[in-house]
């Protein structure tokens, strides 16, 4: 279960400053149940700023916009930017106009609290007292698109700190195109009684996450809960599901992605729960609507190895009497093979094994963090063994 958020008195002025009480340690690498925390004293320092330009602007990951005036604007569950530098502290200057959630990471590790912003302005102290050298910093957006579109303005560090050029992008790279299960939707809840909040998902424990950890590799994840290939759980006023979605870089701004970048060498698609709600009266579109989005994933990376993944959540006895499991396996399996029969062999069919009773449940009876721990195992398995990326 998530630890209530503590809450400090916040230090009222235009730009408040936000800080994480005490001095965190590098070897601070437990992630467990992780608190948020608000407001604080006002940090001490005010030393040289990294903005998003130039050559020690941060390496992102995950698709994000620069906008016309340098600041960061990110959406998607998993976009993080990451700084290096000489220095003992950093802390961030960013704008939040949602509820979200982040995580830092300190040469490479993360810190148990996340950083929960107020609404507004604020300057938000990620670390202080770390050892004289270089170090990265990284910070990550925690959920997902729904909960709002982080705006960034800069990094700053101590008064004696010097900013370095970014890290490198790693040489794999991942896409994954999902809805609640991917995004990790209510992972952090306690059961399956408790409804969505911001506190309760955390992205950097989800199946494809871990996956791309361990496979070393750069992950981009475009996924909303609630989304569908051809429908939104049946809902007759949200029609603009991932089919569409997934070319954005900010979904809720309508900007489009330019697929400028270098391509991912593997896309993992995790869709069709949504399109198997009890409330959606006909499944018939389902099939169609997949293949024109596998032809569309298809056109723009020709080369990837694209993985139809079936999400653990599916069941033949709910919705009663619909076999909504095999209905799904069924059709994702054909198309798969009439792909492959085509000529495409780097199309792959993937079914995750159902939930079990003893890895407990998220909330709204989702995945909790060790059902994906156990998703990441296949996963990266079965990556393994029909790509030459990430090692056998």
């Amino acid at each position: 279960m998530v630890p209530p958020t503590k809450r400090f008195s916040t230090f009222t002025r235009n730009v408040g400053v936000f800080t994480l009480a005490g001095v965190i340690a590098l070897t601070a690498s437990c992630i467990g149940n992780s608190e948020g925390r608000r407001g604080g004293p006002e940090a001490a320092y005010a030393g040289p700023t990294i903005g998003f330009s130039g050559p020690t602007a941060p390496l992102l990951q995950g698709r994000a916009v620069v906008d016309k005036k340098g600041n960061l604007m990110m959406a998607w569950s998993g976009a993080s930017a990451t700084i290096r530098f000489r220095g003992r502290a950093v802390s961030v200057d960013l704008t939040e106009k949602g509820e979200n959630n982040y995580l830092v990471l300190i040469d490479g590790k993360p810190k148990r609290e996340k950083v929960v912003p107020d609404p507004g302005r604020s300057t938000i102290e990620l670390v202080r007292g770390l050892s004289q050298g270089e170090h990265t910093v990284t910070l990550y957006k925690l959920t997902e698109p729904s909960v709002g579109t982080s705006l960034i303005h800069a990094f700053i560090l101590n008064n004696a700190g010097e900013a370095l050029p970014a890290p490198r992008a790693r040489k794999i790279r991942i896409e994954v195109i999902g809805d609640s299960i991917t995004a990790g939707y209510g992972n952090e809840g306690p059961n399956e009684t408790c409804g969505f909040s911001p506190e309760t998902e955390n992205h950097f424990k989800t199946y494809a996450a871990r996956a791309a950890r361990a496979l070393q590799a750069d992950l981009t994840t475009l996924a909303w809960s609630g989304k569908g290939v051809f429908s939104n759980r049946g809902s007759k006023t949200d029609r603009v599901t991932m089919s569409a979605l997934w070319t954005k870089s900010l979904p809720k701004e309508n900007v489009d992605y330019d697929f400028s970048a270098p391509p991912p060498q593997v896309v993992l698609i995790n869709l069709g729960t949504n399109d198997f709600a009890p409330e959606v009266k006909d499944y018939t579109p389902f099939s169609s609507a997949y293949e024109s989005l596998l032809h569309d994933v298809r056109n723009r990376y020709p080369e990837a190895q694209i993985f139809a993944l079936l999400g653990p959540m599916m069941s033949d006895n709910y919705p009663e009497g619909r076999n909504a499991l095999t209905k799904i396996r069924s059709d994702l399996s054909a198309l798969v093979q009439k792909k492959n029969d085509g000529g495409d062999k780097k199309l792959h069919f993937l079914e995750f094994a159902v939930m079990q009773q003893d890895e407990g449940r998220g909330c709204h009876w989702h995945p909790s963090v060790k059902t994906h721990e156990r998703m990441a195992a296949t996963l990266v398995s079965t990556i393994r063994k029909k790509t030459e990326l990430g090692g056998k």
